[in-house]
This record gives structure tokens, C-alpha cells and sequence, in this order.
């Protein structure tokens, strides 16, 4: 298991770009950043558009640039007590997966969302497992357990030592600020990340953080900080269980993005730097500010590279964790708050990532910037590019 060392990281960066006038000005920025390194997607093979698998070498896919780090090993840990650790997030989750728990708390069933969050409390009423801290994972914190690399996520999770996975949405206690009658769940069988309404039946997953040790990637919070009722008015946070009242995760800094004045932008939160123009930009060798399958889109990024756009040779297309990790749970509209922070050109549809979806390898995971959804889609629909690259 790889723990940190500690919990907030400075960073001094030298930055270095070229100035109107052609010269190369050296600017230092320092940076204090909340533990939140990204975790690798687990996708390792790659694929063509019809899904084949092919050598991954020079295809800039997900499975060739496996960016973030590499996993804890063991990934979880059995606890002995119908609990398991993962060792990637301090997260302890319930070995049972379909709503485990004493008879008051009517376990094993499908619940609507307001039922998901009464349950919980039930449990923590009746010290489950000896604990009263469980709590409906909100929704970075359920969509930490997909694994890109699987078919299945409830298989894989199975053979992880988990028990009764279902290979179907399971609830995170995230309202989807844009239409708050909906709620956010995770398809434990695909991996998708999507809006439920409230009055629909999922499954549930309790769990609790570990109270000692310091993990290498620590979930962020979310950005929700309102509390809905299922029919999507805003109430009072406290004691209802929501997002909005546990703020789980670590702290986002108070300017998240930083304008690097060289067309690009940095991610405060995670390290990542994305190009400002989130439209493809680049030369016209490029064929830029235009939508592209999925394809021509890693083609794109060769492109940018091939030509050192903005002076660099490192671009790449973000896999599924990195584009998702640009979500803001508490947004009615990703696209909307990108552009208040610095970007231009962002656009409230799907933006593709390298990662392949491997229940139907002939689609490619996409985010949505509108809503912040997390769905494959066919690789040769034409949807939009955001180009990134990583602090060296």
C-alpha cells in the first residue's frame, strides 16, 4: 500500500513562454495544492474505430499513455469485519454491495433516493458494523471504483472480494444541480456516470473514510454545497446526509485555475495544464476550432505536437479521468462556469477523452460539458477537443 508523505504539497514551477515580442520570459508561480493526484483510468489495451484490439505504440490513446499514477498494491484490503479499504482512497466500503445492514434498515433492496439516504442514517442509528459514520458516497467518490480497463466494473469489483455487486446505477448522495430532482449515479456494470431521478430505484452502497493514514488519491470534493429534497427544492444541509451537508473530499483552492499567460491554463487541483481555447485550437495544419471523430481527434493531437503548439511537443487527448476531473458538481452548466474561470471557447456537449469503453470498444468515453455526464460514445460521432498536458 503507498501512503503519502504528506498532505499538502507546494509546488514552485519555472514557467517559460514566448512573449509577443519573441522572447522567452521565465516566470516562477508558487502554488500550494491539495493532495488530489490523479489516479490512472486501468485501461491498458488499445483499440481501433471498430473496436479491434491493436499495439497500442504511438496511437496516443489511454492504453499508451497511461497518465496519473499507478495504483496502490493490493488495490483493497479485506478488514475482517464485512468491510474493505481501498487502498487508493482511504474509502472503506461495506463487503456488501447491495445494501447490507440489520433488519430495521430494510436491507437488500433497491431504494428510491430519499429512501438511499434514510437507510443510511438507519445504520448509523444502529451502529452497523460497530460504526455510525457510514454515509451515501457522493459522487466522485463511487465513480473513484470504475475501472476503465473492465467490461464489467461489478465483475472486476467481484473478484476484488466484494459481494452482491450489481451490475446497475448505484446512487452517490450529488443532486444534479442542473435539474435537482435528479440525482447522480454510477452504473456499476458500463462505468457510466449519469442523473437518475429521485423517484427511480438504485442501488446502494454505504461508506465510510478511514480515520488514520494518509492515501496517495485522496477523492476531491465534488463542489456541491446545496441540499435538494426529491423534488428538487433547496432545503437546510445539515443532518440530511447529501453531499452538500458531509462535504467529503479535499478542499479545492480558492482560484482553481490559473491563467499562465501562454494560451494555456493550470489546474490548481490536480497539476494538469489544459490549452485555454478549449474549441481544438492550433495551427491550421491542425484543422482546428472544428469537431472530430474520435480518430481524427488523436490524429489532431499528433498534429499539435508534430508542430509544437505553443512550443511544446506533449499534448495529448485527457483520458476519462482527467476530463472528468474538470466537473463542478455544483454547476447547472459546465461550460458556463469554465468560461467565468478563463477558458474560451468551451462548449456544453461531449468533449472526447483517450479512454476506450470497454463494454463496446467500438465507442470511446466522452464528458459532457454541459450537464458533467460520463457516457461512451460511438467512435465516429464528431464531438469537440480539449488538448492537455501534465507539469514536467
Amino acid at each position: 500500500m503507498r501512503l503519502k508523505s504528506h498532505h499538502l504539497v507546494l509546488f514552485v514551477m519555472t514557467l517559460g513562454f514566448i512573449t509577443a515580442c519573441g522572447e522567452q520570459e521565465i516566470t516562477t508561480v508558487d502554488i500550494k495544492t491539495a493532495p488530489a493526484k490523479l489516479p490512472q483510468s486501468g485501461q491498458t489495451l488499445c483499440f481501433d474505430t471498430g473496436g479491434a484490439t491493436i499495439f497500442c505504440s504511438g496511437t496516443g490513446q489511454d492504453g499508451d499513455m497511461p497518465r496519473g499514477g499507478a495504483w496502490a498494491t493490493p488495490r483493497f484490503t479485506d478488514q475482517n469485519n464485512n468491510t474493505i479499504l481501498d487502498n487508493n482512497t482511504g474509502l472503506i466500503w461495506t463487503k456488501d454491495a447491495n445494501a447490507p445492514g440489520p433488519a430495521a434498515c430494510i436491507p437488500a433492496t433497491i431504494k428510491k433516493w430519499q429512501a438511499s439516504l434514510d437507510y443510511v442514517t438507519c445504520l448509523n442509528v444502529n451502529s452497523y458494523l460497530g460504526f455510525s459514520d457510514w454515509r451515501l458516497p457522493n459522487v466522485v467518490e463511487l465513480r473513484s471504483l470504475a475501472n476503465t480497463s473492465q467490461s464489467a466494473t461489478s465483475l472486476w469489483l467481484t473478484a476484488q472480494g466484494f459481494t452482491d455487486l450489481q451490475a446497475e446505477p448505484y446512487w452517490s448522495s450529488s443532486s444534479a444541480a442542473d435539474g435537482p430532482s435528479s440525482a447522480w449515479g454510477v452504473d456499476m456494470g458500463v462505468g457510466a456516470v449519469d442523473g437518475d431521478d429521485k423517484s427511480d430505484n438504485n442501488y446502494v452502497w454505504p461508506v465510510r473514510s478511514a480515520q488514520t493514514g494518509l492515501f496517495e488519491y485522496s477523492p476531491t470534493r465534488t463542489g456541491q454545497t446545496l441540499c435538494y429534497d426529491a423534488t428538487g427544492a433547496i432545503i437546510a444541509c445539515k443532518a440530511t446526509g447529501q453531499d452538500g451537508d458531509t462535504l467529503k473530499g479535499s478542499i479545492w483552492l480558492r482560484t482553481r485555475f490559473l491563467d499562465l499567460s501562454n494560451k494555456t491554463m493550470l489546474d490548481t487541483l490536480t497539476g494538469l495544464i489544459w490549452s485555454k481555447d478549449a474549441n481544438a485550437p492550433g495551427p491550421v495544419a491542425c484543422n482546428p476550432a472544428i469537431t472530430k471523430n474520435w480518430q481524427a481527434s488523436l490524429d489532431y493531437v499528433k498534429c499539435l505536437n508534430t508542430n509544437s503548439y505553443l512550443g511544446f511537443g506533449n499534448w495529448r487527448l485527457p483520458n476519462r479521468n482527467e476530463l472528468s476531473s474538470l466537473v463542478d458538481y455544483a454547476q447547472l452548466n459546465q461550460a458556463a462556469w469554465l468560461t467565468v474561470q478563463g477558458f474560451t471557447g468551451v462548449q456544453s456537449v461531449y468533449y472526447w477523452s483517450s479512454s476506450t469503453s470497454e463494454d463496446s470498444t467500438s465507442d470511446a468515453w466522452g464528458v459532457d460539458m454541459g450537464d458533467g455526464d460520463i457516457d461512451g460514445d460511438d467512435k465516429t460521432y464528431s464531438q469537440f477537443i480539449w488538448p492537455v498536458r501534465s507539469v514536467q
